[in-house]
């Protein structure tokens, strides 16, 4: 098994350019992962240059145009102008608003970018610029004159066509609704067959996961605590030694012959000597084999907390608890792996991580590893080799011994009571003290293994650590990827209603976290799921299509699709709730938020619930460098709230007469723009 075998389970909120996503900054406590990157933030103090890339992140990870627009506004404010940041301004401008949202400080800014972009050398961005500015000129002139609108449709791949894939796509995603259908029809002709291939490219199957993968905790070692000293044996072994003592004395003292006293101590001294040599190691070897028909693969820790069992309580330890959750999960996207291994790791981590504040999520890493580690039976003790000079050793020396207190009978006298001696006094000395070095040696076998564990711990750390560095994708290419899945999808859902982008006045996707799915995000940026569920609202003039699937973001796949249809009269409301209370930080008794967010639901006169998404975060996701206010503008903009109430409200209150009053509305945009022409709008109107 590699590192690439194992799967992650996760989902998604977010919004086509203007939809609200379900639970978008909801709440999924421990699969929360933040990663702690600068793309979206910059100091006031950095240079322009900073500035204006945080802006085209912004524009890129569809995060919020307006916080783009708002930084591009003020770097031309300040005189940092130039063809990129005009191009990126002009973008932000007409990001996410429609025709009718084009109001007069929209026209006269974008008016304004046009004319500066006059006065400075025509480069790759100028060029881009130009194509955005021939893009909506079409749109604003279109049914004044229809050869006009031919001409302009058919010079549409040589104007489009000739720009960088990048650019392209920038102005297909940021100008979705102001474009015509005509125009869109167009572009789909051109860009379908890439998109489906391209949004699967980039090995993204493999890729994607890494990016809800968090930040692999580092492994931290383990001394597992010295078994205590058996004070019952210690007593045995010294008691016998002195029992020997008092033999061998005794024996020599006693005996007719000295020189048969002394030999008699010599063969016990001799024997005992040779006994306790090869019965340590046999006892060793006992011991080790011991262990390792219940080896699991790691050493000696701490006991497993058996709370949960039946008859006792259950466990109030909520790190406890999550660290085995992250266990059974590591365990069960691999191999699998035994009850006792489990309990025995989770014990272990517990131990090693109770005190660093270390969420157990970023333990997920060390489970996976452990399962694979174990299916492959690395780290088991080894069974110790039989070697049968240690039993002859054991054997001769239990012999020499035995011939050494047979000499004391050969005399009158007491010979045979210190005879019994030695062998009594032996027998309790031997066994004890070999018992007492055997535990001494295994505490120092488990030692080196601790250290042989973290040393592997250590390196697949390393190594994961710069397998992520090489394979996770970055913010742009999820933010990428998403956008690619919504445009395949809603033309594949046009395709399948039998539709065309003509037959649309607008449409709305909301993009809502399916359940049980991971989520993850950028400092400062929007959240990203692993999987979500699509609504899809195609408003053309027969009334209103819905079309509900499900897309798993990881593999790009999607499924379970519902298809509905109703009239614009038959929409009885469409309303945004505002969830959870504001508290000022020194309003006298000020308590901790328990969650804000807002939430969108559209209402069928039948009272049905043609929607029903929540974009909510709690206030402890909010990290240190982040605002609560900021995360609610971004959910807001991310998730597409604002867009999807003022279309779906608006089809609320005007019911059939939604479309003749759209064409009416949209004919007034258009005459406004007609009026501007080539005028120049003032410095200051033009960037406010």
């Amino acid at each position: 098994m590699t590192i690439d075998d194992f799967s992650v389970a996760t989902v998604i909120n977010t919004v086509d350019g203007d939809t609200q996503v379900g639970q978008q900054i909801g709440v999924v406590y421990g699969d929360n992962t933040v990663h702690r990157h600068e793309y979206y933030h910059y100091n006031s103090a950095d240079p322009p240059e900073r500035k204006l890339e945080v802006a085209i992140n912004h524009l890129r990870g569809r995060s919020s145009a307006r916080i783009a627009e708002e930084i591009l506004a003020e770097l031309v404010k300040l005189g940092h102008i130039d063809s990129k940041t005009l191009y990126y301004y002009a973008l932000a401008l007409l990001s996410g608003r429609s025709i009718n949202d084009l109001d007069r400080r929209v026209r006269d800014s974008f008016s304004w970018c046009r004319d500066h972009a006059r006065t400075l050398p025509l480069d790759s961005w100028l060029e881009s610029l130009d194509v955005v500015a021939f893009l909506v000129d079409g749109v604003v002139a279109q049914g004044l004159d229809t050869e006009r609108d031919k001409r302009f449709v058919a010079g549409l791949s040589q104007t489009y066509a000739p720009l960088p894939e990048d650019r392209r796509d920038e102005i297909a995603t940021h100008l979705e609704f102001v474009l015509s259908g005509a125009i869109q029809d167009h572009l789909d002709a051109v860009e379908t067959t890439r998109i489906a291939k391209e949004r699967m490219g980039n090995d993204r199957v493999r890729r994607t996961p890494l990016y809800f993968e968090p930040e692999p905790a580092e492994p931290h070692p383990l001394a597992p605590a010295p078994t205590p000293l058996d004070r019952k044996a210690l007593r045995h072994a010294v008691l016998g030694a002195v029992v020997v003592c008092v033999g061998a004395y005794f024996t020599v003292s006693d005996a007719t012959a000295k020189v048969l006293g002394v030999l008699a101590a010599l063969l016990c001294a001799v024997g005992g000597l040779l006994v306790l040599r090869f019965g340590h190691h046999l006892a060793l070897r006992t011991a080790r084999l011991r262990a390792s028909r219940t080896d699991v693969g790691l050493p000696a820790g701490p006991a497993p907390d058996h709370t949960g069992e039946e008859g006792a309580p259950p466990s109030a330890d909520k790190f406890a608890t999550d660290v085995r959750k992250r266990v059974d999960q590591g365990f069960n996207e691999g191999p699998g792996g035994g009850e006792r291994l489990r309990a025995l790791l989770a014990a272990r981590l517990v131990v090693l991580f109770r005190e660093t504040a270390v969420e157990p999520a970023r333990l997920l890493w060390l489970t996976r590893w452990h399962a694979r580690r174990a299916a492959c039976g690395t780290g088991i003790a080894p069974v110790p080799d039989d070697t049968v000079g240690q039993h002859l050793g054991m054997v001769l020396g239990i012999a020499i011994y035995g011939l050494g207190t047979a000499v004391g009978p050969l005399w009158a006298g007491a010979g045979w009571f210190w005879s019994a001696l030695l062998i009594a006094g032996g027998w309790f000395a031997g066994r004890n003290s070999v018992d007492l070095r055997v535990t001494r040696h295994r505490d120092g076998d488990e030692r080196e293994r601790n250290l042989r564990l973290f040393d592997e711990e250590r390196r697949e750390h390393a190594r994961w650590v710069a397998y992520l560095a090489a394979n996770r994708p970055d913010e742009h290419e999820i933010a990428h990827w998403f956008d690619l899945d919504r445009s395949y999808l809603r033309s594949t859902a046009l395709k399948r209603s039998g539709l065309t982008n003509r037959d649309l006045f607008t449409h709305v996707i909301l993009a809502t976290r399916a359940p049980y799915s991971r989520r993850a995000r950028v400092l400062h940026g929007p959240p990203r799921y692993t999987e979500y569920h699509l609504h899809l609202f195609l408003l053309t003039d027969n009334g209103v299509r819905v079309i509900r699937l499900r897309l798993n973001f990881l593999t790009g796949e999607y499924g379970h699709e519902k298809r509905e249809v109703f009239h614009y009269d038959k929409v009885a409301s469409a309303r945004v709730e505002e969830r959870g209370t504001r508290v000022e930080e020194d309003h006298p008794g000020a308590r901790p938020n328990r969650g804000r967010g807002r939430t969108l639901e559209v209402t069928l006169v039948n009272g049905k619930d043609i929607a029903k998404v929540t974009e909510q975060f709690e206030a402890a996701e909010v990290t240190d460098l982040e605002g609560e206010d900021y995360l609610i503008q971004l959910a807001t903009e991310t998730s597409g709230i604002s867009w999807a109430q003022h279309v779906l409200e608006a089809v609320a209150a005007e019911g059939r007469e939604w479309i003749s009053k759209e064409r009416t509305r949209r004919h007034h945009r258009f005459q406004q723009w007609r009026l501007i022409g080539a005028a120049t709008g003032s410095d200051d109107g033009a960037i406010g």
